[in-house]
């Protein structure tokens, strides 16, 4: 009988580093359910190091482990498990990987691979990776040009076509990233795909990652010198900043960094896309890719307003009472 691997490819800021934690932290429990989880370097929980070998342009970041090396060490692990049915990677990384994954399918052709795909909606997905950019010491640049030049990372149906083509459009798992649909969370939501109907002995670790709102995103661009900031203190800046944004959030809600007017012109563009999306991979043939409607709130700060002297005031006491 032919083996399975389950093979997420993200894509980034769909929980990725949620999915790999859990799966990670999680292998002897996966293991007594026949499914391998391989750990083949301890600096991450995701394996980004197999994935690299599939890219064009490899991520400068990742621990290179030469392809002959990861496929030796898989090929051992699962013959030492005899009972293991199933192998499961998980790097988003694999996203970006393009027609190289056509040496993957070969290296692992005595598998019938599965490809599990989280989607988020293109608005929230360049409105979070925005976010993260700021708080990962990056020139991120204005919203309104970051967003232009990430444009082509949003063309989801080209890159499913693409993978379609490799691994077939019947062994495709479409998610759409909308947490508050999953009553049982992501985890749950993984673990059936893979055919385990229960939680039941799984460690479930909740990590809240607080992006920074638009105010504190202002308080970085216009008044942190990032330059000359040590890594310690920018750090113990930016939890700071976290803080003070869940605050805004428990009140005021989530701000975004497009306009209101912007993000439902924005999203008409992918109106269409979507719709396929839906009707190819998951059979929705009358509904949007995501069920959760958009609703403008108008009444959000703005990222092109300025910093206010009642908000600068209000982050600079947050900040003296954790710097």
């Amino acid at each position: 009988m032919r083996k399975i691997l389950y093979l997420h490819v993200g894509t980034p800021k769909t929980g990725t580093s949620t999915i790999q934690w859990f799966l990670y932290r999680n292998r002897e429990v996966l293991a007594e359910q026949g499914i391998l989880y391989p750990a083949l370097s301890d600096k991450t929980p995701g394996h980004h190091y197999i994935a690299n070998n599939y890219r064009t342009q490899p991520l400068s970041w990742v621990e290179p482990i030469p392809r002959g090396k990861v496929l030796r060490k898989i090929a051992r692990a699962m013959e030492a498990m005899p009972e293991a049915h199933s192998l499961c990677l998980s790097s988003e990384a694999f996203w970006g990987c393009r027609k190289r994954l056509n040496k993957f399918r070969q290296d692992f052709a005595d598998y019938d691979i599965k490809v599990i795909v989280l989607l988020r909606r293109q608005d929230d997905f360049m409105n979070a990776l925005y976010r993260q950019d700021v708080k990962a010491r990056k020139r991120v640049g204005d919203a309104a040009t970051f967003v232009r030049n990430g444009l082509k990372r949003l063309d989801y149906l080209e890159k499913l076509t693409l993978l379609e083509g490799i691994f077939g459009r019947e062994n495709f798992t479409i998610i759409p990233f909308e947490p508050a649909t999953w009553h049982d969370g992501l985890e749950n939501v993984l673990l059936n795909i893979m055919n385990i109907k229960s939680t039941e002995g799984f460690r479930i670790l909740r990590q809240r990652n607080i992006s920074l709102c638009n105010a504190a995103i202002r308080y970085v661009q216009d008044v942190m010198d990032i330059e000359a900031m040590d890594q310690e203190t920018y750090a113990a800046t930016i939890r700071a900043l976290e803080i003070y944004s869940q605050k805004i959030y428990d009140t005021l809600g989530k701000d975004h960094i497009m306009a209101p007017e912007e993000r439902t012109a924005f999203l008409e563009t992918y109106r269409e896309q979507n719709a396929e999306i839906a009707s190819r991979y998951i059979g929705n043939e009358c509904s949007d890719l995501f069920q959760l409607p958009y609703k403008p709130h108008t009444n959000l700060r703005s990222l092109a307003e300025p910093l206010t002297d009642q908000e600068m005031k209000d982050i600079s006491k947050v900040l003296k009472q954790e710097v």
